[in-house]
């Protein structure tokens, strides 16, 4: 059996990242900023791939990024303009060398996206129709998120792990997980 155009994501463990993107959202609200919710679940993307590849090649891939330490570094917030989507999205931008090597085993079986900028690890927290924050008020938030010294605090030194990694097909149903080792 083939999949055509495999998107592999990592879940993240919660870890408080749902409360904070509901509290996000219910102060952008008030604030008359029109927003919701990017994803049902807190996750990285790993890669989105084009053309069709078999279901056996992602049962590996998923198999060996899986074995991977996926525990990474909360590095701050930005702004992202989605490049395929009407949306921008609010993210926490992660550092850690699981992302290279995930997105290393996924480009070795299939052909992926490519995006300006390059491929950003980030857990998208809320999505804006596109274009409708403007830059001033976009980077005025930001500027305080990533000063905030609450938020500082609750991301400090924190990691973020992965529990499992997922495939799905073109149509976003899930075609395979693998559980993460703890």
């Amino acid at each position: 059996m083939k999949i055509r155009d495999a998107y592999i994501s990592v879940k993240i463990d919660d870890r408080g990242l749902e409360g904070l993107r509901d509290g996000l959202r219910s102060l952008f609200s008030e604030a008359g900023v029109e927003c919701e919710r990017a994803s049902s679940a807190s996750h990285v993307s790993i890669a989105y791939g084009e053309g069709d590849v078999e279901i056996e090649a992602l049962e590996r891939v998923a198999s060996e990024i899986a074995s991977l330490p996926f525990s990474v570094h909360v590095a701050g917030f930005e702004l992202l303009k989605g490049e395929t989507t009407p949306f921008d999205y609010l993210v926490v931008v992660l550092e850690g060398s699981s992302f290279g090597t995930a997105q290393s085993i996924s480009s070795g079986v299939m052909k992926t996206r490519s995006f300006a900028g390059g491929f950003r690890s980030h857990v998208s927290l809320l999505k804006f129709p596109k274009n409708s924050l403007s830059a001033t008020w976009a980077e005025h938030v930001l500027a305080e998120m990533n000063a905030c010294q609450g938020l500082a605090r609750f991301f400090g030194q924190r990691r973020l792990q992965g529990s499992s990694v997922a495939v799905f097909g073109s149509d976003r149903h899930c075609c395979l997980t693998k559980s993460i080792a703890a």
